[in-house]
């Protein structure tokens, strides 16, 4: 099997021993060429690197790589490592364990000094601003992919509350066309079909985690037989309400952080390659999304636009550089 993982770089690395990895120079053209592989050969957008950063790079691979079966891409500093024994093995070179730790340090720091909590809800100081001014572009860089991480930590502790009050919503609904039939027997039906989907491995690990949730819940909820069916069916819907409360709680939360995210990244980094970055992989999450395309955030929906005229502007120079 042909496979290839372009490591994207803009300086020198310590190159991983394993001929998996192939270090691709993005931004290349015009400055000092550091070795490797280069985006400004073959058809390439390499002048366009500052507005698109390592996109330059897989722009590259789309259209001068036509022989490699399969084509992967990382970053120069984070490789794609998947066997214990590997990763234990790059480890123990001093100079790659040296190098993984400063940056999980630095991260770290960056983390706390930057508030990235507080970037989110919205409460940024002037000083944070001062700072993103004077830093180099790898702090900036990590800061965006700091606020980008906490919004989609946020965006799965939602989705999974939404996915779980649906499927809720589903249960009671099915209840509601046969209220003749008892609670338990309906709560019995849900769990069975909930093991007859786990016999054909059907369900993903978060969906089991969904199922087990809503049937948890269901099972603690007291229904009184005696009652008549319509009272008996309005008697369970309290915790279904508490929870759909809940889960719309967390909907304009989120809503509420995103909308923070993008006026600090406008404030921070106006129309800057940094915010190409974080939309672009702020919408790679399929959660994320997801919930971009069901709502509506008048910012997210600006800068979409925005980066959609300058991938027109970008095919248009390309076509007219040929």
């Amino acid at each position: 099997m042909d496979i290839k993982i372009y490591t994207l770089t803009h300086k020198k690395f310590n190159v991983p021993p394993d001929p998996l990895y192939v270090p691709l120079q993005v931004g290349s053209e015009e400055k000092e060429d550091l070795g490797y592989l280069c985006d400004n050969t073959g058809e390439n957008i390499s002048a366009l690197n500052c507005y698109y950063s390592e996109l330059t790079g897989l722009y590259w691979i789309w259209k001068n790589d036509h022989e490699t079966e399969y084509v992967g891409t990382c970053h120069y500093r984070r490789f794609l490592l998947n066997e214990q024994e590997k990763i234990y093995e790059y480890l123990h070179h001093e100079d790659i364990a040296e190098d993984v730790f400063a940056y999980y340090l630095v991260y770290k720091k960056y983390q706390d000094d930057y508030g990235i909590d507080d970037i989110l809800n919205g409460n940024v100081s002037s000083t944070i601003y001062a700072r993103l001014f004077n830093a180099d572009f790898d702090e900036r860089v990590s800061v965006v992919n700091l606020v980008m991480d906490g919004l989609l930590r946020q965006v799965n502790v939602y989705s999974f509350e939404k996915h779980c009050t649906d499927l809720w919503f589903s249960f009671l609904k099915e209840y509601r066309k046969d209220m003749d039939s008892s609670y338990l027997d309906h709560t019995k039906a849900f769990m069975s079909n909930y093991r007859d989907q786990l016999q054909t491995e059907l369900l993903s690990v978060s969906q089991k985690h969904e199922y087990e949730f809503v049937l948890n819940n269901i099972q603690k909820v007291m229904v009184d037989e005696s009652l008549d069916p319509k009272s008996r069916f309005d008697s369970c819907t309290k915790p279904f309400f508490e929870q759909k409360e809940k889960m719309e709680k967390l909907d304009s939360q989120l809503k509420l952080e995103i909308e923070n995210a993008f006026e600090f990244m406008e404030n921070a980094f106006k129309n800057g390659q940094e915010m190409t970055i974080f939309v672009t992989n702020l919408t790679m999450s399929s959660e994320m999304a997801l919930y971009l395309s069901s709502h509506t955030i008048d910012i997210y929906e600006k800068y979409k636009q925005l980066l959609l005229i300058g991938t027109q502007k970008a095919r248009l120079l390309d076509e007219l550089a040929h």
